[in-house]
């Protein structure tokens, strides 16, 4: 009887249901990382039905890859958790701790939003056990290589009057180049980044481009050979700084943000110049070296809404797809069950699509599909295909017909949603062959009661095989999660500010005898500045030096004043000389700003 229970204990515990938690929560790879490492981050959804994911603004971030969308199903034991995930590569711009914002979901028609995350990012290229930044955007490139050593030299030399400022100007350029000025949500664009070069330098990208409301995925090689171009008659190397393709995630204006490029430049007096000793050994005459930085000019390209009314089976994909059904094991399947197989391959987005329904024939039940993505990023539009399995059993042997299966994509080559259909799929379904092998019993008594517990535990074994199949049949089969709208918050434009109101009363402040108000008001008044004219506060002013190099020497002095301010305003630190002097500073640091934008 003891084996009885035993049997009836284990049937329970299988058949039992366990309710999955729901969470919606922000998750990185790592806590602390170098400023030259990316992190992994993901949007996860667990056991939620997403209508709508709003990305935040990453401030301090460069997104390097990503958003991208997948959906897993997970079963340990008897416990189901469905998880939705959203992923992006993301690499700082900053040194410090530096938060990454949650995300918002809309469940339910109501809204989630994720919980914050603070990453230490250390004043150091790399640490031990993160990701450096080899996949992502290059942030420095060797010397470039001379397109041809007798024009080459002849520019690298000054005459006469000629001036290296003017030297570089001419032979070295950066440009942004974007395959279409308009495009459709969700059709796939070409950004390319480029640094043209006639001279010899050493050039190295201290400004990367940081794309608002898109998806990014990187598409730049580490080829260090260069193309030619002839622009005005001149032929130049081009290296590619940064290409990637972007898929617009809503509509409106999708700004194109400029890069920089520092480039260090050598050049030689030809009144001093030997040059036997140019072509054959080191210059002997001390060279001229500046260092110029270059940035592209930024573009624009205005993201156009999907035609509606869309098909009512339309889940987002934009580009040109074909169809494809199979099964995993050719046209004969069995009772036990089988995999059919639906690939989807094109080029365009297709990341966030999907599993298409199915309609089973009667007698043959289908099952939560699982996914598989493979890219190819040597080309543009990127291949995809993606490849949908959906596990299926019959109740009987025989011959069914699988219906074909539609899905539905906007083509915005020829601007209009187009439906392919698979083929068809007819399968002789055997039945499943199931063997018993005898045992031996010792005697007659031990016969009985072995065959009593054999008979009881394949009845049990039955019945627990029954409670599941019931409650799959009962129970609705969960489709492949839709993916939910993906957005980006966009921060709207600032309205203009006369950051001359700010200066002028710091002009017209003056001590007297209350140092704690002249340095309050002077800390009101520089702060107010900052926010109208870059909306920044008083904490990010470092943040933003670093990332603004051409701005950093007066934002330091900025900083500096700031700092004095902290302790003027409540002790009395400094006199009526060293009060005027920190208002001098200020004055200078922000006329500076002002002039140099």
């Amino acid at each position: 009887m003891k084996k009885l229970y035993f049997f009836i204990l284990m049937v329970f515990l299988f058949a039992g249901k366990m309710v999955a938690a729901q969470s919606f929560t922000t998750r990185v790879s790592a806590k602390v990382i170098g400023k030259k490492d990316v992190v992994q981050l993901e949007y996860v959804a667990e056991n939620l039905d997403l209508l709508e994911l709003v990305l935040p603004v990453f401030k301090n971030w460069t997104i390097v890859s990503g958003p991208n969308f997948s959906s897993n199903r997970l079963q340990t034991g008897n416990i189901v958790k469905q998880e939705t995930i959203f992923t992006l590569i993301l690499q700082p711009l900053a040194s410090g701790q530096l938060t990454i914002p949650g995300a918002k979901a809309t469940v339910d028609n109501r809204t989630k939003l994720s919980n914050v995350v603070t990453v230490e990012v250390k004043n150091t290229d790399h640490v031990q056990g993160n990701t450096p930044a080899m996949g992502a955007p290059r942030q420095s490139a060797p010397a470039f290589p001379p397109m041809d050593e007798e024009d080459i030299n002849d520019e690298q030399v000054l005459k006469g009057s000629e001036s290296a400022r003017d030297k570089i100007k001419d032979n070295l350029l950066v440009r942004l180049d974007v395959n279409k000025k308009s495009s459709y949500v969700g059709e796939p664009l070409l950004v390319t980044y480029k640094l043209y070069t006639r001279i010899r330098s050493q050039s190295r990208v201290v400004k990367q481009p940081t794309f608002k409301g898109c998806t990014v995925l990187e598409m730049t090689s580490d080829d260090p050979l260069p193309q030619h171009e002839n622009i005005g008659g001149k032929r130049y190397n081009v290296y590619i700084i940064r290409q990637v393709q972007l898929i617009p995630l809503q509509a409106g204006p999708l700004l194109l943000p400029e890069t920089s490029v520092e480039n260090t430049v050598t050049f030689y007096r030809a009144s001093s110049l030997n040059y036997r000793d140019l072509f054959y050994n080191n210059p002997s005459s001390k060279p001229e070296e500046l260092t110029v930085t270059f940035k592209n000019a930024p573009a624009q390209v205005e993201v156009k809404p999907l035609p509606q009314p869309a098909p009512a089976n339309f889940n987002g994909a934009v580009g040109n797809f074909t169809l494809a059904l199979n099964t995993s094991d050719g046209s004969d399947a069995s009772t036990n069950g089988n995999v059919l197989l639906l690939s989807i391959s094109g080029e365009g987005n297709l990341q966030q699509s999907k599993a298409p329904q199915v309609t089973w024939p009667k007698g043959m039940e289908g099952f939560e599909p699982t996914e598989n993505e493979e890219i190819n990023k040597q080309v543009f539009p990127v291949k995809i295909n993606k490849t949908f399995s959906y596990p299926y059993v019959a109740s009987k042997n025989g011959r069914y017909a699988i219906a074909p299966i539609e899905f539905t994509y906007f083509d915005p080559a020829k601007n209009k949603y187009i439906t392919v259909i698979s083929n068809p799929i007819n399968l002789n379904v055997v039945k499943a062959t199931n063997k018993i092998y005898p045992q031996t019993f010792e005697n007659k008594g031990s016969v009985f009661y072995n065959r009593l517990y054999l008979v009881l535990g394949l009845g049990l074994i039955a019945l627990l095989i029954g409670l599941i199949l019931y409650h799959r049949r009962t129970k609705k089969v969960v489709a492949q999660p839709t993916p939910p709208i993906l957005k980006q918050e966009v921060i709207a434009a600032a309205p203009y500010v006369d950051t001359d109101q700010f200066i002028f009363q710091v002009r017209e402040l003056e001590p007297n005898n209350d140092g704690p108000a002249f340095y309050k008001q002077l800390h009101r008044s520089i702060s107010a500045w900052l926010l109208g004219k870059y909306n920044i506060s008083v904490s990010e002013i470092d943040a933003f030096s670093e990332q603004n190099s051409d701005k950093a020497v007066a934002l330091q002095k900025l900083s500096s004043v700031l700092q004095n301010c902290s302790l003027g305003m409540y002790t009395p630190m400094y006199n009526f000389e060293e009060a005027m002097q920190h208002r001098l500073m200020a004055l200078e640091a922000m006329n500076h700003l002002e002039k140099n934008v």
